[in-house]
């Protein structure tokens, strides 16, 4: 089934992309545009042409037969083996980068209650699959491996030693691959969204009854072409539209550039006025003495302005009015920074009455321990064996790690920096990079209708201030 479906899916990409025939350009065809615009990228050029001919012993050309094959980076599947064999088989380069479902190990097996089976304690299960939840945003492949051992032996201390056999069996080595770090940035470890949207396609083609009945094809399929013409309305209509979060000019265009959003406007002013005071800089003596000159700068420049307990970014604003030529040393000399998380920094100081100089006295050790543990896990591991996965976790928890991006590795002016934290694997970008392209860049600057920040005197009711309302939005902009 696996292989006949995926033929068919690769065939009718070729004939979409190489066989069929196109409007021209000048009847503005919206379908045909799209394809056309993907037919003329450099990638889909390389797989559309045919290699050249290879020469025999005796010198003659012998022609090479063309076949067309989608390139693939990283297959998903519900772990389960036959996919797994069938991959192996198919694309046998990708046999250690077969991806399973975190959704199947948590939130489906959770509500199906499929995995209680395996716990004689139904609160060690719950326990269990909130440890869990929080070790899938891992950024760290050789951390992530450790993780699932430490679980292994968080079942076993705690007397499952059945739940501690199935987890080791079928989610453990080969079969692990299903945290943020092994689904890399931009990608996903997860395929909820592909079922849910199968699923609400069976249900507009076959009906209601379609998953448990058969129907004839004269009857799905030209349900099945409706369905698909829709769709394609609607989304063109869409991105015809939605001017606010989309530019004119990227109608049907895929957006590659992730750009900030208000989800990243709320993470930003959310952040403690002192994270940029707070942050660890991993550079030479005079690197870390520039970096800290540029931020005692913006602080005097904020204080001046009256915004010293604003948001870290106000703050850079600040700077940048009083000092337009302002510049922070180069990336390229940073190796890379830690900074402190809020659920860290809440930790330390609850009431928020210590100095930024208290403060990083006081996170000092854990700054230590995350920049150690990232560094050598193996190392860190065999250095404390007492840690169990909840310590493992906390501790994962409480920095982020943010490394300066070459100018090959870049994605448009906001995204220069790569963070560790779950924002950056899903969409490219986050507050904590967001907010050092800030620093960074002075002609970077957010709308300002996006603020939800009503700044007044103090920083404990700039706090309350805070909107905590739900938005909703695309992930990325183009």
């Amino acid at each position: 089934a696996y292989e006949t479906m995926y033929n068919s899916m690769e065939g009718g990409v070729f004939e979409l992309v190489h066989n069929m025939k196109l409007c021209k350009q000048s009847k503005h065809c919206e379908m045909c545009d799209a394809v056309r615009e993907q037919i003329e990228q450099g990638p889909m050029r390389e797989l559309l042409t045919p290699p050249k001919p290879k020469k025999n012993k005796s010198g003659q050309e012998v022609p090479v037969t063309f076949k067309f094959e989608i390139p693939l980076e990283k297959p998903l599947c519900d772990n389960t083996t036959k996919f797994s064999k069938w991959i192996k088989k198919r694309k046998p380069h990708l046999r250690k980068k077969i991806l399973q479902c975190a959704a199947h190990l948590t939130g489906i097996a959770w509500q199906k209650r499929s995995h209680t089976k395996f716990f004689d304690d139904q609160a060690t299960y719950k326990r269990f699959y909130k440890l869990v939840v929080r070790c899938l945003r891992c950024s760290s492949t050789a951390l992530a491996t450790i993780l699932q051992r430490k679980i292994v032996e968080w079942l076993r201390n705690r007397h499952e030693p059945r739940a501690a056999d199935w987890f080791e069996e079928y989610w453990t080595g080969e079969r692990g691959n299903y945290m943020l770090a092994h689904a890399e940035v931009g990608g996903t470890n997860n395929n909820c969204g592909v079922e849910g949207g199968w699923n609400g396609v069976k249900k507009e083609v076959c009906g209601t009854a379609g998953s448990t009945t058969s129907l004839a094809v004269r009857t799905v399929v030209p349900s099945l072409i409706r369905f698909l013409t829709n769709k394609s309305k609607e989304q063109a209509s869409f991105w015809r539209n939605d001017t606010k979060t989309r530019s004119k000019t990227a109608m049907f265009t895929f957006p590659v550039l992730p750009v900030p959003i208000k989800e990243e406007w709320n993470h930003v002013e959310s952040l403690s006025p002192n994270i940029l005071e707070l942050c660890t800089v991993f550079a030479r003596p005079d690197v870390k003495a520039a970096w800290a000159l540029h931020i005692h700068d913006m602080l005097e420049a904020a204080e001046e302005e009256g915004v010293a307990v604003s948001p870290a970014h106000v703050q850079i604003r600040a700077l940048f009015n009083k000092k337009p030529n302002a510049q922070a040393p180069p990336r390229r000399n940073i190796s890379y920074i830690i900074m402190p998380s809020m659920s860290l920094l809440n930790r330390i100081d609850p009431d928020q009455k210590m100095t930024a100089a208290e403060c990083l006295e006081a996170i000092h050790d854990d700054v230590a321990r995350f920049d150690e543990m990232l560094l050598n896990p193996a190392v860190f591991e065999a250095n404390s064996p007492d840690m169990d996965a909840e310590a493992y976790i906390e501790l994962h928890e409480s920095c982020y790690l943010l490394e300066p991006l070459s100018l090959e590795e870049r994605w448009g002016k906001w995204v220069t920096w790569k963070c560790m934290c779950e924002g950056f694997f899903r969409n490219g970008i986050c507050g904590h990079s967001t907010l050092m392209a800030l620093l960074y860049d002075a002609t970077l600057e957010f709308p300002g209708e996006w603020s939800t920040q009503q700044l007044s005197g103090s920083a404990k009711k700039n706090k309350k201030l805070v909107d905590r309302q739900k938005l909703v939005g695309s992930k990325m902009v183009a």
